[in-house]
């Protein structure tokens, strides 16, 4: 394409703050008919996310005598994030009347396995392995999400408040807990 980068970068806003484009409908309506000028998803129409996490693991292992090691392994991960998505009214992104959304999530994921293992040589030929083991997993979750409905009651403020219409809302909760035992010879 030939394309003025200089001048897509200089004029992707013009001073009464519609956005321009190379990309228009027509002579008479200067909006975009597939894309955005890059500029205006550049700098107007932007997201941000933000996440932290936590791993730890803990393992311990104890010979109750000769053959017999009793072991116990703990995980857990941890996980905040928070984000938002701007889509600027004028752009071609959320049909030209902007939208602003934030969310938030909290999840945990808690691992316990317990192991007995049992170990002889019967003779030369023969050996006798054997696994006794309970796990359990339990995860747990809390979403929350709030946009706004219908564009803005007034362009370049992003905020759900700023919604022309009820926002939409949304929040869940989720736990799923698996326990299970094993057993294994040989």
């Amino acid at each position: 394409r030939q394309l003025d980068m200089d001048l897509l970068r200089n004029y992707y806003k013009l001073p009464n703050g519609n956005f321009t484009t190379w990309n228009i409908n027509s002579p008479t309506d200067i909006s975009p008919l597939y894309w955005n000028n890059p500029f205006t998803d550049a700098y107007e129409s932007v997201s941000f996310d933000e996440r932290e996490t936590f791993f730890g693991t803990l393992n311990l292992e104890y010979e109750i005598m000769e053959g017999l090691v009793a072991s116990v392994a703990m995980t857990r991960e941890t996980q905040s994030r928070t984000g938002q998505t701007r889509h600027s009214k004028g752009s071609i992104t959320e049909s030209f009347i902007g939208r602003f959304g934030q969310g938030g999530s909290q999840t945990t994921e808690d691992y316990r396995r317990l192991n007995l293992r049992y170990n002889k040589q019967l003779n030369s030929d023969f050996s006798l392995g054997v696994i006794l083991g309970l796990e359990t997993m339990d995860r747990q979750g809390e979403f929350l999400f709030a946009s706004t409905n219908g564009g803005f009651t007034f362009p370049g403020y992003y905020a759900v408040a700023a919604s022309v219409a009820r926002p939409n809302v949304g929040q869940s909760n989720t736990r799923l807990i698996h326990r299970s035992a094993f057993a294994s010879a040989n």
